[in-house]
């Protein structure tokens, strides 16, 4: 009987053991997962690998999982024959289960297996997907970033389909300008604040992008894809805008756009009224005899704001530069443009109508402040995207 107790005694101690080291070892696995992650693509020598998903990527912090591309609730409107996206952030919960990942669904709160965690070697992490297939994903090492600057524009134009034409102005304040076009659920200019650590989340997306050390322009020979801009100013002033043709961006800024460009869907903005019917106009390029100083979209955008916060003048000005523009779409509809000019000096901005002539003060040379002269260059410099 006491050999029995002795016997059952190592087992119950034994097991026991084995229990505090399994709830060690989630803890320790919980512990090397914290950082970011990247999928690895493995091919074999004779596969031919044409990825057109966006690009993939994760952090995990104590208790949430970041997806970097966003969560989506994909649902199709059979009434309407299309596909209805509904933002759901960026985040989820996760907990784990021995070696099973789970993170919880954000609509109807359920656990939901993702990943079976085999090991982590060398920074690199190995799964088995829900479906079974093996991969590995690698740590994302931190780069140098850069973050002299405190207003982010942010522009989408349209596409073969059915892309999100919208405006975002942001900045470290937290005060956004949105104005939705088309494609949207949202029409119009809406404005508000959002709060401090959902604005500083985004600048951090950004500030990881590293601006400073991206090209200006990006692009891919296909047709029929989005345009996305993105300006970046300091104290008033442009410090560099990106012009991103396809989605060629380096893959941190296109998990910048994310959260940006989904600003209305997570935040609560009002709609406001237009200052006047006159500024529900894009304003394209400065134009001056064969030259002109073209305007990336979020320019375009930045300008439009500064003219809500001008104020009207009778003064008179050099009209030296005339704008070329069009109207904001509105939805389904575009509406041809009531003006008959704009022209300006770069500080002075006069709108012609038929029935009126109104002159806007933005206070400062537009040009002048945010551009070089060489900026303005012969028409035929100017190029389309590179197809």
């Amino acid at each position: 009987m006491r050999n029995l107790l002795i016997a059952f005694s190592i087992i119950f101690t034994i097991a026991s053991c084995n229990q505090n080291l399994r709830i060690e070892n989630n803890n320790s696995l919980k512990d090397s997962l914290i950082g970011e992650w990247e999928p690895i693509i493995e091919l074999d020598s004779n596969q031919v690998f044409i990825d057109i998903s966006p690009p993939q990527g994760f952090s995990f912090k104590k208790d949430s999982m970041e997806f970097f591309f966003g969560l989506l609730d994909i649902k199709r409107d059979t009434s309407k024959g299309i596909n209805t996206i509904k933002y759901l952030g960026n985040f989820r919960e996760y907990k784990l289960e021995e070696n099973a990942l789970f993170t919880k669904n954000i609509e109807n709160k359920k656990w939901e297996k993702l990943w079976n965690i085999k090991q982590i070697r060398n920074d690199t992490l190995f799964i088995t997907e829900k479906t079974g297939q093996p991969g590995k994903l690698k740590r994302l090492k931190h780069k140098d970033s850069y973050k002299d600057f405190d207003q982010i524009i942010y522009a989408s134009t349209g596409c073969y389909g059915t892309c999100p034409i919208l405006n975002v102005s942001l900045d470290r304040d937290g005060n956004v300008l949105f104005y939705g076009e088309a494609y949207i659920q949202s029409i119009g200019f809406y404005s508000g604040k959002i709060e401090q650590k959902y604005t500083d989340f985004i600048f951090k997306k950004f500030e990881r992008a590293n601006i400073n050390s991206l090209e200006n322009r990006y692009s891919d020979a296909i047709t029929d894809s989005q345009t996305i801009t993105t300006t970046y100013l300091k104290d008033g002033k442009i410090i560099k805008s990106i012009f991103d043709y396809a989605r060629q961006a380096p893959k941190e800024l296109l998990w910048a756009y994310v959260p940006i460009a989904n600003i209305f869907d997570s935040h609560k903005l009002l709609k406001v009224a237009e200052k006047e019917e006159l500024l529900k106009v894009k304003l394209l390029d400065f134009s001056v005899g064969e030259k002109k100083l073209q305007l990336l979209e979020s320019e375009g955008f930045y300008l439009w704001t500064e003219l809500l916060k001008s104020n009207k003048t009778e003064t008179k000005f050099k009209e030296t530069y005339n704008l070329t523009f069009q109207n904001f779409r509105q939805g389904n509809e575009i509406n041809q443009p009531k003006l008959i000019s704009i022209t300006s000096d770069g500080r002075y901005i006069k709108f012609k109508s038929k029935e009126k002539i109104t002159t806007y003060d933005l206070g400062y040379n537009f040009i002048a402040k945010n551009f070089k002269k060489s900026d303005i260059k012969e028409v035929e410099e100017y190029k389309s995207p590179d197809f």
